[in-house]
């Protein structure tokens, strides 16, 4: 009985350690969340980002962890439309180049000529200038996605490599 009740004890010390251990990490993790608020402030996405893959290598079976994938999930989600949208008004504005003038070749100037819309963190280029089989891209550095447009006006997108 005595061997029953040292084991009892023993699995109960253990288990009550391993809880507070438990909620250390939780809280750890946690308050590594919390600091993000600045960054997301400063608009400093390179830093955020950082910090939240930190806190899932750190604390990966944590609720920290799974916010830190989540939030990262979003933010990709994010300078994808940017990106996308970006492509949408070069789009645009390639359309209205070629009302000026069918013959002419496509390029990033004459693209901001006729109201190209730029964003932070996005690159447009124009990977062929034929007027009849054109196609601009557009990805966002933070972004997974690259997204292109031909002159039928089709998006098309492919993972980054």
């Amino acid at each position: 009985m005595k061997t029953k009740l040292f084991y009892l004890f023993l699995v109960s010390v253990f288990a009550w350690g391993c809880l507070l251990g438990c909620e250390n990490r939780e809280k750890d993790a946690a308050a590594m969340i919390a600091m993000d608020h600045e960054l997301i402030l400063k608009g400093d996405w390179g830093a955020l980002r950082e910090r939240l893959y930190e806190v899932i290598e750190q604390y990966p079976d944590t609720v920290a962890a799974a916010q830190a994938r989540e939030s990262l999930e979003t933010m990709t989600e994010r300078f994808n439309r940017t990106a996308e949208l970006a492509l949408r008004s070069a789009y645009a504005a390639s359309l209205q180049c070629f009302f000026d003038s069918e013959d002419s070749e496509l390029s990033m100037a004459r693209l901001r000529e006729k109201g190209l819309q730029t964003f932070e963190g996005v690159e447009i280029r124009v990977a062929r200038s034929d007027p009849q089989d054109y196609l601009i891209t557009s990805e966002h550095e933070d972004g997974d996605t690259v997204y292109s447009v031909g002159n039928d006006g089709r998006i098309m997108l492919k993972e980054r490599e």
